[in-house]
């Protein structure tokens, strides 16, 4: 069978499909030689002394070769990060990185990190400084955030390196970057990301990588190869075809259900994502007295705060007010000590502003626990009550079937104890890989039916760096099947440190934010 069948889908989704396949790596046979000041790190494949590896060893050398022959040839390609899944293609190809919009299902008004595999390549790509033209424009800041967190989740924003312009520009000047890159901008965010395999492949291709995350648009970003495969490798869209078939009442051709219905031919696959949100996006151009963090994520506010500090670049609160010649910066936060703007949320300079992101199908409901905290954000109900005014409205729309409720707490928080206090634990329990315990309440008053509640472990309170990890994938769990759930209600944490980026997340997913009393 050709490896390009065309949809039959009534709404002509995605233009091809592909029988999608997932290639197996192993992130902890590579290796990067030193660098030196004349030569990048260069990746290698460290053969593995158990003979019972060596399957793995030939497998991710063969893997790593298919996918950067891929990219290399102006396609796209699904790969780990240690943040998330990406979705790549050749950042300097603007046919390529058509194919990423094309394949997610989202416009391209919105800006693209490009990842780069050592520090050559963001020489290639930053403006060169009006003092020195061999020199890239590198403020002693962005040289600090580079030293202590690349490779890693960090993006930066640099003005994109422009071209002298030749005889068919017609005398102006054009970026190494295509528009559809930048979406126009003179600023393009930039990341080494430290996943071995992330770095090997780009290394490979010996080109910048542009990728946003391999989720189709508006879902929740994926962790894990099987995230990306379900969206962007057929089961999404078998399932939309499904949902066409039923509006129809059969009007579709029963034969599109069994068309492999992949947007993309190859996902790499390095095993979960280790920190499980996006990188941390930095702006520390548009004022050079400030680095203002425009997406908190992976390495948060604190730790960007003690590097800086660390070389005595951090502005002092009590008596500086401004960069002086030293260049030191005053860190700001999006949302938090910076006020949110319309205007730039509508035109944004970084991905994670627009639009409402990370959203799974089910209604994601903020819960703030605790008598004080409670208060101080409003109405305040019981558990009991708060399950009450959802399960009657969500029982009679899922007529004879069970409502399905599904909740994500840290493992033995005050919310995820008074589920299980409530509920009665159901025979059927679904633990293990996805975390998951299943429990039913029976409805009170004229509803003479059961509703099934799923409760989704974060992990442990003091470990919220596990918490990010998992977040992603818990909104999937509970809103994919067997659960499906119709809403998730998910237990609100401290915006400080990864919390903060967490919440972040869940504030963009979610739709309405309530208070209750335990």
């Amino acid at each position: 069978m050709s490896d390009i069948i065309r949809s039959s889908s009534s709404k002509g989704w995605p233009y091809e499909c592909f029988d999608t396949q997932i290639l197996r790596a192993e992130p902890s046979l590579i290796r990067f030689e030193e660098a030196s000041s004349s030569r990048p790190q260069l990746p290698s494949i460290v053969p593995a002394s158990e003979s019972d590896r060596s399957d793995l060893f030939a497998s991710t050398q063969r893997s790593l070769n298919i996918a950067a022959t891929e990219l290399r040839n102006g396609n796209v390609v699904a790969f780990p990060t240690e943040t998330v899944y990406g979705l790549g293609a050749d950042a300097t190809n603007a046919l390529a990185v058509s194919k990423i919009y094309r394949a997610k299902g989202r416009p391209s008004d919105n800006p693209l990190i490009v990842h780069i595999s050592d520090t050559s390549m963001l020489d290639e790509l930053v403006e060169k400084s009006d003092v020195s033209p061999k020199e890239s424009n590198i403020s002693a800041a962005y040289q600090c955030l580079i030293d202590a967190f690349w490779p890693g989740s960090l993006t930066l924003l640099f003005p994109v390196r422009r071209l002298h312009p030749s005889s068919k520009d017609k005398g102006k000047q054009r970026a190494v970057l295509p528009d559809i890159v930048t979406s126009g901008l003179q600023t393009v965010g930039l990341r080494m990301p430290s996943h071995p395999l992330a770095r090997s492949l780009i290394a490979q291709v010996g080109r910048p990588i542009a990728a946003p995350s391999s989720n189709a648009s508006g879902r929740p970003s994926p962790t894990t190869a099987q995230h990306v495969f379900y969206d962007l490798g057929g089961p999404l869209d078998a399932d939309l075809i499904k949902g066409e078939r039923s509006e129809t009442n059969g009007g579709i051709n029963g034969n599109a259900l069994q068309t492999p219905r992949g947007r993309i031919r190859y996902i790499l696959d390095g095993g979960p994502c280790y920190v499980g949100l996006e990188s941390t996006v930095i702006d520390g151009i548009t004022d050079p007295g400030e680095i203002r963090i425009l997406r908190p994520g992976g390495v948060t506010v604190e730790e960007i705060s003690f590097a800086l500090a660390s070389r005595n670049l951090l502005v002092d609160e009590n008596g500086e007010n401004h960069a002086d010649s030293t260049g030191k910066v005053r860190v700001r936060v999006y949302g938090k000590d910076m006020e949110r703007s319309a205007a730039q949320e509508a035109n944004p300079t970084t991905p994670g502003m627009k639009y409402k992101h990370y959203s799974p199908n089910a209604r994601v409901v903020l819960v703030d626990v605790g008598s004080s905290s409670a208060r101080a954000n409003g109405a305040v109900c019981t558990l009991k009550d708060m399950l009450q005014a959802e399960l009657g409205p969500l029982a009679e729309t899922a007529g004879a079937e069970a409502a399905h409720i599904g909740f994500m707490a840290p493992a033995g928080s005050n919310l995820a104890q008074a589920v299980a206090s409530l509920a009665s634990r159901s025979a059927s329990e679904s633990e293990g890989a996805s975390r998951v315990k299943k429990f039913s309440m029976h409805l009170d008053g004229n509803h003479a039916r059961t509703a099934a509640l799923f409760l989704y472990d974060l992990g442990a309170p003091e470990s919220p760096g596990e918490g990010a990890q998992r977040l992603f994938a818990g909104l999937r769990v509970l809103d994919e099947a067997p659960q499906k759930c119709q809403v998730i209600f998910v237990e609100t944490m401290k915006a400080d440190r990864i919390g903060l980026a967490i919440m972040n997340r869940l504030e963009k997913a979610a739709s309405e934010r309530i208070s209750i009393d335990l």
